[in-house]
Order: structure tokens, then sequence, then C-alpha cells
């Protein structure tokens, strides 16, 4: 991390649930309308999808902040039995991006999560940046495509994914 700079995760609380999915939502939204324009169904994603990964047993949803000024939030589901965690939710707001926070705060959620062999992640193919910061700056490798031939059993229709993952050097046994 930058000298000085400091990344925290502050437990999500319901309170602070109407806010979380209002900037989830915005920061999604920069892509899906740069390449489809308006979404068709409502807004991305969805309250259901969005309660639906804070429900988990193991789900764990934070909102981040650098040097104490809020800049985004994540949801991670941490399966400590089976050293495996999945990176559920991850946004920044908007006017925070291409400033290298998104990557001190991957590492602050890495930190925050020891016990985790394997981390997982899925993205939409046309999210461009988002392929190039989890595969060039945080080291997932891309491990299958999911589209119309080959495709996600719980995807949406019509996008087309990537699966990540990730060994944690430091717990890879």
């Amino acid at each position: 991390m930058e000298k000085g700079t400091i990344i925290t995760m502050t437990p999500l609380q319901k309170e602070d649930l109407p806010q979380f999915k209002r900037e989830v939502r915005a920061a999604f939204s920069v892509t899906v309308e740069e390449v489809f324009g308006s979404p068709e169904n409502g807004p991305l994603p969805s309250d259901a999808d969005i309660d639906g990964s804070l429900a988990a047993a193991d789900a764990h949803g934070f909102l981040l902040a650098e040097n104490g000024r809020h800049v985004g939030g994540a949801i991670v589901r941490a399966d400590a039995g089976s050293g495996k965690s999945s990176l559920e939710l991850f946004y920044l707001l908007p006017e925070e991006l291409g400033k290298g926070i998104g990557f001190r705060a991957w590492q602050t959620i890495e930190a925050a999560f020891p016990q985790t062999r394997v981390w997982e992640l899925y993205t939409p193919c046309f999210d461009k940046r988002n392929v190039h910061f989890y595969v060039n700056k945080c080291g997932f490798c891309i491990v299958e495509y999911f589209n119309a031939h080959h495709p996600d059993p719980h995807g949406i229709p019509g996008v087309d994914f990537f699966p990540f993952r990730k060994a944690n050097a430091l717990n890879a046994q």
C-alpha cells in the first residue's frame, strides 16, 4: 500500500443497506450503460441478488474507506472449513476509479480472510476494466468461459461471464 494510505473495512449494518445498494448499482451501471445502454429489466444487481448474497450464512458485507473517507463496499463469502472464499460484490464509487484504491482495497479484503486458500469471483466478459484489474493487478486467473455454447447454469442469460480463481500464496499448501 502507498505510504500513509489506510484502507479500512467496516461491517455493513442494516441501516447502511439502502446506500450500499444505490452505490453498487451506480458503480456497476458505468460499464453496463457504456456497453448496453440502460438495463431493460431494472437496476443491476437486483435487490434479490444483493439480499441473496448477504443472506448466506458465510457472508460478510463491508463498507470500504480510504483514510476514513468512504470509497466503496464489498460482499465476501468465506468458508473457513473449505478454505474457499468468493468475492460476491466489490465496488468503488465511480469518482474513485483509476486512483489505485481498488487494488489497495483488494489487498485489505484479502488480508482480512487469512484462512482463505482459494479466492473465486465472476465478472462479465464485457467489463474489460474489471477483467484487467483482476488478472493483471490482483493475480487472478480466468478458469472458464461461460457463453451461449457453454452456459453458466446460474448466470444471466445472454451475458458471457468469466469465473476467476486465485490461490492465496500464504495459504495454498
